[in-house]
C-alpha cells in the first residue's frame, strides 16, 4: 500500500494489468447466459446501460498518477486494522 501511495506504477505493469482486466471482462460476457447475468446486475443496481462502456473506458484511460492519487485517498493506514493469522 505504501508503494502505491508513494511511487508511480511502471507503465509496463499498468499495461499488463489493464490487458488482464479487459480480457477478464470479455470472458465474463462470453455467451448469452453470461451477458444476461451482467444485464441482470445492471437492472438490480440501477446502473444504466452505459455502465460497461464507462467501466471499459476507465480501465483504458487510467494513468499511473491517477492510481497513486486514488491510493492516497483510500489507503489510509491509520484507519486500517492489521490481522495476523497463525503463529507470529
Amino acid at each position: 500500500m505504501n508503494r502505491l501511495r508513494e511511487e508511480l506504477v511502471p507503465e509496463e505493469e499498468l499495461t499488463l494489468v489493464k490487458n488482464y482486466l479487459l480480457g477478464n471482462f470479455l470472458r465474463s460476457v462470453d455467451g448469452p447466459f453470461a451477458m444476461a447475468e451482467r444485464f441482470k446486475g445492471i437492472m438490480e443496481y440501477n446502473l444504466g446501460y452505459d455502465y460497461f462502456d464507462n467501466y471499459i473506458a476507465t480501465i483504458k484511460d487510467i494513468s499511473a498518477s491517477q492510481i497513486r492519487n486514488l491510493a492516497n485517498s483510500y489507503f489510509d493506514k491509520s484507519s486500517m486494522i492489521e490481522l495476523v493469522v497463525g503463529k507470529k
